[in-house]
């Protein structure tokens, strides 16, 4: 019988769809746009920071062995631990987000009991299973044990991203146990501590940073002289001889079972010395940081021109001096301005430089007043709660403006009266007469607060205090009559938080 139906050939074989495996995905590209931007210099520790963040991401990951074990020696300063920190910062959203381990501490056998937790029969041993045992809170540290479970956990500061950064500063000073330790760890992701809790490191990712072999390149460096090679270039040790030094090192201080595990999980990735170009471009990062920070913190807006992060780059020249550079010329000066109040929240400040001065020069911009009428002004003041006075010694107080013409206003203390249909006079835009109204649960407590406040009015600029008049008798209150500027009394408020503060005679713009 003869049948049409067409047979399929079992040679005949599906086709094939090329995979280009150099596309990486898109959390990896958000990961590597955010460490390119700040880890300078160091591109080998780049590609190895993105290598480890994909293993975070793995959906085919067997064993129980950490992600990701990266072994940095290099230079001091050169970005190893910064590497441990953005890792914290990028995955829980706060630099200091990583359990921080200090190599130095372990210099001697014994101290490893604060690592794993003391034997049983040992001073500083815990038995969990005791009744009078209290376990720790989940923001406090487990002091039993650095490499306790629960310290693992706390380290990622509430985040809910499954992943512990373990930075291990200073590794090559520690001694030799404690590499059997890490050993262990890599081996299997567990690890016993002294009283029988088994910790798991399979969430972990270990950034661990050594000077090995920095000494010996510098030497070598120091050995050539400081000649000139034809065309001017300065003799130097390349980037090869200084990678095969370190390896060199490497090779004595760890031992082979050491370094197989390492490669096994990670890799070595060898840090170089940053170039003046590199710090320039940390110089600039820095800059940029403090901008966002002080705008966080101080809720105030800074703006340092490129003449004046020229200047900081030229006075510093390195990154620890760098670092300390801006602290000392730029964080201690607007800390000082904060503690005067000459700059407030809201504020915005320049900072720049003038060529030969060996200091930062600082501005804050002029805020223009806006006048509203009476009736604008009442409905403001209506609109704003009236906090109660908490603690002995509260200050309960409004500040009203004796603008002539004022409406009558009433909080509890004082009342003022006038004609609520007049508006504030232009003229009165600067200096100003104000009466500063408290009281308190005592008399000695009214005769120290008017001293505190009588002191602020004196470090304010443009204020001047005219009377002051106590009643130290029930109900224990104060008024002191004062002329300044609406940004003056701003600054006061600043001290005072009890402070009610009613600015009848305008806004800030």
């Amino acid at each position: 019988m003869t049948t049409n139906s067409a047979t399929i050939s079992n040679d005949v074989k599906p086709a094939a769809r090329a995979l280009d495996v150099s596309i990486v995905n898109a959390p990896e590209l958000r990961f590597g746009s955010f460490i390119d931007k700040v880890i300078k210099g160091q591109p080998n520790a780049n590609k190895a920071a993105r290598r480890a963040f994909r293993r975070t991401l793995s959906k085919l990951r067997t064993g129980t062995q950490p992600y990701y074990v990266i072994v940095a020696p290099g230079p001091t300063t050169s970005g190893k631990s910064e590497l441990g920190f953005r890792f914290g910062e990028f995955f829980h959203g706060n630099r200091l987000a990583v359990l921080n381990i200090d190599g130095s501490e372990y210099m001697e056998k014994h101290n490893l009991s604060k690592l794993t937790g003391a034997s049983p029969n040992l001073v500083g041993y815990t038995n969990r299973k005791d009744r009078d045992y209290v376990a720790p809170l989940a923001d406090e540290v487990d002091g039993y044990a650095q490499l306790s479970q629960h310290n693992l956990t706390r380290s990622r500061l509430g985040s809910k991203t499954p992943v512990t950064v373990v930075l291990i500063d200073e590794w090559e000073k520690a001694c030799k146990e404690f590499n059997e330790i890490l050993l262990s760890i890599f081996r299997t992701g567990r690890y016993t501590l002294g009283n029988g809790e088994v910790v798991d490191f399979s969430q972990c990712l270990f950034i661990i940073t050594a000077n090995i072999g920095s000494a010996a390149v510098e030497e070598a460096g120091e050995k050539r002289g400081i000649g000139f090679r034809n065309g001017g270039e300065k003799t130097i040790v390349t980037v090869e001889e200084a990678d095969k030094i370190i390896n060199d090192h490497l090779r004595h201080f760890a031992p082979p079972e050491f370094r197989a595990r390492v490669e096994e999980n990670g890799e070595f990735c060898i840090f170089h010395r940053l170039s003046d170009e590199h710090i320039a471009e940390i110089c600039e990062l820095k800059v940029a940081e403090l901008v966002a920070s002080t705008e966080k913190m101080g809720k105030i807006t800074i703006d340092v021109d490129a003449d004046a992060r020229k200047w900081l780059l030229e006075t510093t020249g390195s990154v620890p001096k760098l670092n300390g550079g801006i602290k000392t010329y730029i964080i201690d000066m607007l800390d000082n301005e904060l503690l005067k109040g000459t700059i407030v929240a809201g504020d915005v400040v320049h900072i720049f430089h003038v060529e030969g001065a060996d200091h930062l020069d600082f501005t804050v911009d002029v805020k223009p007043l806006v006048f509203l009428s009476m009736a604008e002004m009442e409905a403001e003041i209506a609109a704003t709660p009236v906090p109660a006075p908490k603690g002995k010694g509260a200050v309960v107080a409004s500040i009203t403006q004796k603008n002539v013409g004022a409406p009558a206003v009433e909080d509890g203390s004082v009342s003022t009266t006038g004609d609520a249909s007049s508006t504030v006079p232009a003229a009165l835009v600067s200096m100003q007469p104000f009466d500063m109204v408290y009281g308190s649960d005592s008399a000695e407590n009214l005769e120290k607060i008017t001293a505190s406040i009588r002191a602020a009015i004196e470090k304010t600029p443009h204020s001047l205090a005219l009377k002051v008049d106590l009643c130290l008798v029930e109900p224990f209150v104060a008024n002191i009559e004062v002329m300044s500027t609406l940004d003056g009394m701003r600054a006061i408020k600043a001290r005072y938080t009890g402070l009610r503060v009613i600015l009848k005679g305008g806004e800030l713009a």
